[in-house]
């Protein structure tokens, strides 16, 4: 419960934070449409230009709906977890979604912590250590606990002298006794079988949501160092062009949308990461080592869509 909570709490940070840039979105790109009806009644542009703005501004608007409508559903679901009815559905959030962790656990942590905390693992080791107690039996283990590496000269019986290197391992061997049952065998067996299999389980799935983390930090990452910033150059040296007349408002308004997309882009990333610790907190039984770490908080729409650069910014102007 405590991990699908959190895990509904970043989904309903994300997606307030996708309705307010969608909201965005869908504001430039209608004040677009109506300065495109301007310009097509002074005749300075066509009917397919026309009606491709107000395409764009169409499309703008369902997806601000859709937004809207996943935003509502995100909170609605938060809120059947934390216990309360739908008139207790007044709350705010305090804080916008946080930006990944810098460092991530290695892998062999993250197995280590899963087997050593999986309550359904210990609950298997203890059934086959109990069996083990009641029959006076030896366990066996799939680590081979002691090596002894060496040297050995040995006389045979012509006199000759050979010499070579020697290894000693203990075995994993059960101390069944001379008059134990094939039943008590059987039980052992399974016991052991089970557990082998569970903690199977469990290292596939700690490694599969460790390599999702990870992809999805990844992904965040190339938007927030590479795509953000190249879409925000884009539309600084839009609006510079566009101050000097050499293109046309529109596409000012184009290159801004791409900003948009891209911010939203980076929005989903981050909640996709958030998402898949919360999944591999779950894998490993407990909560992440590191989950007190102290972690920025994304910027908010409005302040990511600031001007980046002083100057002119035309993109909501209606003049020519």
């Amino acid at each position: 419960l405590a991990t699908e909570v959190e895990a509904g709490w970043f989904e309903v940070l994300a997606s307030e934070q996708l309705e307010q840039m969608r909201a965005l979105a869908a504001g430039a790109q209608a004040a677009s449409a109506e300065l495109a009806q301007r310009y097509f009644d002074a005749g300075n542009i066509n009917r397919r230009e026309l009606a491709l703005e107000k395409a764009a501004a169409s499309e703008a608007q369902l997806a601000l709906l859709t937004a809207r409508a996943q935003a509502f559903a995100a909170r609605s679901a938060l809120n059947r977890l934390m216990g309360l009815t739908a008139e207790q559905n007044q709350w705010t959030l305090v804080t916008g979604l946080p930006e990944p962790l810098a460092q991530e656990h290695s892998l062999e942590a993250l197995l280590k912590l899963g087997i050593d905390n999986r309550l359904d693992v210990l609950s298997l080791r203890r059934r086959a250590q109990a069996i083990a107690d009641r029959y006076g039996l030896v366990r066996h283990t799939r680590l081979i606990n002691e090596i002894r590496i060496g040297a050995e000269r040995e006389r045979d019986f012509d006199g000759t002298v050979n010499s070579g290197p020697t290894i000693e391992l203990a075995l994993p061997l059960f101390n069944w006794g001379g008059g134990r049952s094939a039943a008590i065998r059987a039980e052992m067996q399974q016991a052991e079988a089970a557990l082998d299999e569970k903690v199977l389980d469990v290292s596939n799935e700690v490694h599969l949501q460790s390599s999702r983390v990870l992809a999805h930090k990844a992904r965040a990452n190339e938007y927030r160092k590479r795509l953000i910033p190249s879409r925000e150059e884009a539309v600084a040296r839009a609006q510079e062009e566009q101050n000097f007349m050499l293109i046309s408002i529109f596409e000012v308004i184009q290159a801004k949308q791409g900003e948009y997309e891209a911010y939203a882009g980076y929005i989903e990333s981050v909640r996709d990461y958030w998402t898949a610790r919360t999944e591999l907190a779950r894998a490993l039984g407990r909560t992440l080592p590191n989950s007190d770490t102290a972690a920025n908080t994304t910027l908010e729409p409005t302040e990511m869509l600031q001007p980046k650069r002083a100057g002119m910014d035309h993109s909501t102007h209606g003049g020519r």
